[in-house]
């Protein structure tokens, strides 16, 4: 059977590119699908629920991806879990932060320096025990998420905080539509495939 190198080709090509991953793959089910952030998320999938998901805010090659809660529905939704504490108590550790985990018990920080830092974001405050409350902080820009981040939102607690959250929404919401992986790193699969649809042409014109 003749083999079309035009056909041949378009498939080869496609194959290249779709097999280094598109933005719809980054729906952080796992780590290897990790997206960037709960906001990309509930872009992507409207009809995401509330729940843990992948991310890896800094992208491929930083630090390495990990679970976070996502919550898709309140104000608008794509909101990411980045510092929560249960049982902690009254006050707030002076190491709470943004960019690494605190080492005072019951705290859990989440590295989300990247969607934050020298950025805006919206940010939600939640404290529950003796009574739910919550805050919202527009379009905030911190330049440093640890000091910034203690003095700002120092204020919120109430009483004895059984649960104290920082949610944290980018304000900008950044193209996801193109793929994952630049073209360089898509070059050397494309080559492979140009030359083996070179090696084909020569033999189909030899046994011609």
């Amino acid at each position: 059977m003749r083999i079309d190198p035009r056909m041949l080709s378009a498939a080869l090509v496609a194959m290249a590119f779709c097999s280094q991953g598109s933005a719809s793959t980054m729906d952080g089910s796992s780590a290897s699908n990790a997206a960037t952030s709960g906001l990309q998320i509930t872009t992507l999938n409207p009809a995401a629920s509330f729940g843990f998901y992948w991310i890896d805010p800094d992208g491929p090659g930083g630090n390495d991806p990990f679970e976070t809660l996502i919550d898709p529905t309140t104000a608008g939704g794509g909101w990411t879990l980045g510092i929560s504490c249960f049982g902690c108590g009254s006050g707030i550790p002076s190491e709470l932060s943004l960019e690494a985990n605190v080492s005072s018990a019951s705290w859990e920080s989440f590295d989300l320096s990247a969607l934050v830092t020298d950025r805006e974001a919206d940010y939600r405050v939640r404290t529950f025990n003796p009574f739910f409350s919550e805050k919202f902080f527009d379009n905030q820009t911190f330049s440093d998420p640890t000091a910034s981040i203690y003095s700002a939102f120092g204020e919120v607690t109430l009483g004895n905080a059984d649960t104290w959250e920082i949610w944290v929404r980018e304000t900008v919401t950044p193209d996801y539509s193109a793929a994952v992986v630049p073209l360089p790193a898509a070059l050397p699969l494309f080559l492979g495939a140009l030359g083996l649809i070179g090696l084909i042409e020569r033999r189909q014109r030899k046994s011609a």
